[in-house]
């Protein structure tokens, strides 16, 4: 899709009737962004997942709770972040 982005982008362009020129109303434009947005937003989740999972285990070890939490909880934080 990187090779051909310049070809979809025209038969898209060429099917989906003219805006007003601005680039907001560019529509391939318009899915770039949204696409870019989804990406961002998976991350940002997974990145909060691992965190919140390695503290949350870090503390359950530190308690007594759990007692190997606290050795394993990076190592969980990031397997769990790695896996949303």
């Amino acid at each position: 899709m990187l090779i051909y982005g310049d070809r979809i982008g025209a038969v898209v362009r060429s099917v989906v009737p003219p805006g007003d020129g601005t680039p907001q109303d560019d529509f391939p434009t318009r899915i770039q962004a949204a696409l870019f947005g989804y990406v961002r937003g998976q991350l940002l989740f997974s990145v909060i997942m691992g965190t919140s999972a390695g503290v949350m285990l870090w503390v359950l070890g530190s308690l007594g709770i759990f007692p190997d939490g606290a050795t394993y909880a990076v190592a969980f934080g990031r397997s769990t972040a790695s896996r949303s």
